[in-house]
């Protein structure tokens, strides 16, 4: 006679279950002369209830980010992972890290003095010193406004490996941003990603964050970060964010535009830059 057996592959928690469920079945048999078919059989259905019931569905096992990594760990945000490998910290901002439709939300309440004050993070991340890295990831925000992205030292005296943090412009649509680097300083095995938000209120959003390894940083084919593509000093034209004129100032690269509007004595707040078609907005503090 041909037997056929199913075999059904269980974690510990529910072997236990159902060794618990066996015990008190076999312990409604009294004994007292009584032969053992006697006892209350437990059908398979009444065992799978109890599972289903008592099986600690709301657990979850610790989930393990590794470390001394060269990509980046759950940069997707899966519904199964949620915000695993990521923290929020705060500083003299305020705000708060939140798993929003498969994305990161960083909803800032309070300003800070630096962009950094409110900041998501991922650490554990390896940069090899002379490798190229290319850094991509969507974001948008729920009004237009400035993001700032690190990748750095995690701790004290917080080296950043592209020099100096670089800021993006954000929307309301989303967008995909790039960053190419080589990593010049020594080899850091606990590197860090910073995505820093503290300078306006309101929430971002971040998304499918990608860190790979490249041959060589390629060249800006047009404006990107602080650097613009003609040399040459250029005449940008200022606004307020309801669209006033401000100034005009002459500029080389970003950076001294920024410099330009901090030394400008103008309210504190966001100014869009234009120059042609491109357009940045920069915070005054």
């Amino acid at each position: 006679m041909e037997c056929m057996v199913n075999v059904i592959f269980l974690d510990m928690r529910t072997l236990l279950l159902l060794f618990v469920v066996a015990t008190l079945s076999f312990a409604q048999w009294g004994g007292g002369g009584k032969s053992i078919n006697d006892y209350k059989k437990v059908s398979v259905s009444d065992i799978w209830n109890f599972v289903k019931m008592f099986s600690l569905d709301g657990v979850s096992a610790p989930i393990e980010v590794p470390t001394n990594r060269d990509t980046v760990f759950n940069g997707s945000f899966s519904d199964s992972l949620k915000l695993a490998g990521w923290t929020l910290s705060d500083h003299s901002g305020e705000g708060s890290l939140k798993f929003t439709d498969g994305k990161a939300e960083i909803s800032v309440t309070k300003v800070g003095s630096n962009a950094y004050d409110v900041q998501m993070i991922q650490n554990g991340m390896h940069y090899e010193n002379g490798q190229s890295y290319k850094l991509t990831f969507d974001a948008y925000a729920s009004v237009a406004r400035t993001l700032e992205v690190n990748l750095e030292k995690d701790t004290d005296p917080w080296t950043s490996y592209l020099g100096e943090a670089k800021t993006f412009d954000l929307t309301t649509t989303k967008q995909t941003f790039e960053i190419q680097f080589t990593m010049n300083e020594p080899t850091d095995e606990n590197g860090r990603i910073s995505i820093n938000a503290g300078l306006a209120t309101g929430s971002v959003f971040i998304d499918n964050v990608v860190l790979t390894k490249i041959d060589k940083v390629e060249p800006p084919s047009s404006i990107a970060g602080k650097v613009l593509l003609q040399a040459g000093e250029k005449t940008f034209s200022v606004y307020n964010m309801k669209g006033v004129f401000v100034c005009k100032l002459k500029a080389t690269y970003m950076g001294e535009v920024q410099a330009q509007l901090n030394a400008m004595n103008l309210d504190k707040g966001l100014y869009v830059v234009k120059i042609g078609d491109f357009s940045r907005i920069f915070p005054v503090k």
